[in-house]
Order: C-alpha cells, then sequence, then structure tokens
C-alpha cells in the first residue's frame, strides 16, 4: 500500500475509513484519554488508517460480510445445487426395490373418480396389500376429514383388520414452505388403528427439498418422518437429506387399479413397504 502516510485522513464513507475512527477511538479510550480532539487528528488518523490497511484486517473483513450474506439470502444455493446435480448424474443409481409405490393414476381415476375417492375404495386396497403380505402400508394422506357414513366405516373395518400394519400421514404447524396455520391429523377412529408419520420437508430457495427431520412434534406428541419409516434410519434424532442420485424410473409402481381388483402378483409386494 505504499510508504507511511504523513497527515491525510482516509474518506469517511470507506470500510477501512471507518474502521480507522473506530480503532483510534478504542485506543484512547483504553488509555483513558479524555481528548476527543485526539480523535480526529489527521495525522494520528492517518498513522492509524495506515495500520489497518497493512493489517489486512479489510479483506478479512470483506471474507466475512460477503460468507454472511451468501448464508443469510442463500445467494450461493444455484452454485451448490448445480454442484449437486452434477454429481448426483455421475453416480445414477437403481432403487433398491424394497419399496413399492401404489399410484392414484389415470387408469384408477377412471375407475374409482377424482381424488378424493370414496373411502371403500381404500379398504380394498388395504385389505388386498395386507392379503399379499406388504409389510408396511404407508399413506401419503392425512384422512383429516369424515366422508360418508358407510364408506368411513368400511375404511375403519379395513384398517382394523390390518392391525397396526397402515401408517397415515400427519402434518405439523411449523411447515414454513405450505404456510399451515394448524396441525393437521387424522381423525380421531382412523389414528387409533393406525400409527401415524409426518411429511413435513424444508425446501431450499429453488423449491427443491433439502433435508426431512426424522421427527417433529404435534401437540406434545413426537411423529417420525415418513421418510426415516421408509429409509429405515433412526426417527430419535437427525434429518434425512433425500439422495437424487436414485432414478425414479426405476422405483417399482403399481396402479391402484390393479392392487384393488387383484391384478398384480403377490410376489411383487409381499416383504415389502408400499407407499
Amino acid at each position: 500500500f505504499g510508504s507511511e502516510p504523513c497527515c491525510e485522513p482516509p474518506p469517511l464513507w470507506t470500510l477501512d475509513g471507518a474502521l480507522a475512527r473506530l480503532m483510534l477511538r478504542w485506543k484512547l479510550w483504553r488509555n483513558k484519554w479524555d481528548d476527543d480532539g485526539a480523535a480526529n487528528d489527521a495525522e494520528a488518523l492517518s498513522a492509524t488508517h495506515f495500520a489497518v490497511r497493512r493489517s489486512g484486517v479489510i479483506g478479512l473483513l470483506v471474507i466475512l460480510m460477503t460468507s454472511l450474506f451468501v448464508g443469510v439470502t442463500q445467494f450461493g444455493e444455484p452454485l451448490e445445487l448445480g454442484l449437486q446435480m452434477g454429481r448426483d448424474a455421475l453416480r445414477r443409481t437403481s432403487a433398491s426395490g424394497d419399496i413399492v409405490v401404489i399410484a392414484m393414476d389415470d387408469r384408477s381415476a377412471k375407475e374409482f373418480g377424482r381424488w378424493p375417492w370414496p373411502r371403500k375404495y381404500d379398504a380394498m386396497l388395504v385389505d388386498q396389500l395386507r392379503s399379499m403380505g406388504a409389510k408396511k402400508i404407508v399413506y401419503n394422506v392425512i384422512f383429516s376429514e369424515k366422508s360418508d357414513p358407510v364408506n368411513y366405516a368400511a375404511f375403519a373395518a379395513a384398517l382394523n383388520r390390518a392391525k397396526g400394519k397402515v401408517w397415515l400421514g400427519a402434518q405439523a404447524t411449523d411447515d414454513s414452505n405450505i404456510g399451515m396455520s394448524e396441525p393437521l391429523l387424522p381423525i380421531k377412529l382412523f389414528r387409533g388403528k393406525t400409527q401415524q408419520a409426518h411429511f413435513n420437508a424444508w425446501s431450499g430457495m429453488l423449491g427443491y427439498i433439502k433435508y426431512i427431520p426424522n421427527y417433529v412434534n404435534i401437540e406434545g406428541i413426537r411423529y417420525p418422518s415418513q421418510a426415516a419409516l421408509l429409509a429405515g434410519s433412526d426417527p430419535k434424532t437427525g434429518h434425512i437429506w433425500p439422495d437424487y442420485a436414485i432414478t425414479y424410473e426405476s422405483i417399482p409402481t403399481i396402479s391402484a387399479i390393479d392392487i384393488a381388483y387383484g391384478r398384480t402378483a403377490k410376489s411383487a409386494i409381499a416383504g415389502k413397504t408400499v407407499v
């Protein structure tokens, strides 16, 4: 930065100029000087300014402020996501096959009608999956509202026959991504015949899921995440980060209509977790 300056005070509006003034006042206070004029003395300011610039502290402050800005604003997230996508592309892998998706697809909608279906069809699905030997039946649905009495009773009876194999959804209030104002849980009758797991997830700036907490507290009760349930991880601590290297087309998927009417081989379901 050149030789030691003589008497030129630094501009007040620059970072190094403001820092030089703060440091000089701190030095005066530490030495219990009671000379306010000394803090504005051109020679003292110039010497302090030179020391600040020579020390490299400005560069450090710039780095710290930049890091803080990037961390708070998630400004670097697009770059991070791009690097992650590149890594995932290099290590593409297939799903294990231990989890089977039962699709609420167009074929099912033509037969059952638009979602939400009458509960009797969900009763058919649960009974069929149970008879086919499903290990767990995990609904990505909460069932927080009652349907008509006949369908309501049919689904409740099927859940009772499943003897604890069925997990229904739950939603906590602190999901800022969807602006929930109150928790959502299955109705009490369904809750008493099933277990529940939450599907709260925290998204990044660009909308992709960053992580899923292994549990959340809803009305004083700890609920595991559906992700932890499917992955077989400990639901008591930590988070799950989705593995985007898994190719979606490799996940076994069966139309709900084929399950309901028994058109699927038992081996496709036996011993597996279905969603």
